[in-house]
């Protein structure tokens, strides 16, 4: 939850994985100077990082730990009211779930989906 700490820590994620060619590593930090950036305060910008660097990822192959960093993405568009946004995000990462077996995220996942959805209530009734 330290913004200013997991922004430092990607800068030099992102610094070291480039300088060695580690792309998947590089799009970890991506991920995560996206997500620093968007608790502070930057949320357009902090969000186009995140997809950019999800994008990265999928470029690699890579799959290992996706439903987390989906699940970064869905909060972040949670926190911006943008639940409809969230529930698609959401969905790609339960599904990726089902696919993969990897379940370290879900009950994660499934938590937000409930929040998003209660927001699209409530947001209705208004």
């Amino acid at each position: 939850g330290d913004s200013r700490t997991v922004q430092d820590q990607a800068a030099t994620l992102l610094t070291l994985s480039t300088e060695n060619g580690f792309a998947q590593f590089a799009a970890h930090g991506t991920i995560l100077k996206g997500w620093a950036l968007a608790e502070q305060g930057r949320k357009e910008e902090g969000i186009m990082l995140m997809r950019q660097g999800l994008e990265a990822m999928r470029t690699t192959g890579a799959e290992l730990s996706r439903p987390w960093f989906l699940a970064l993405l869905a909060e972040t568009y949670g926190r911006n009211g943008r639940f409809e946004e969230g529930l698609e995000v959401l969905t790609e990462a339960l599904a990726l779930v089902q696919k993969s077996g990897e379940r370290a995220s879900e009950p994660e996942l499934h938590r937000l989906k409930g929040e998003f959805l209660l927001g699209l209530f409530h947001a209705e009734q208004v």
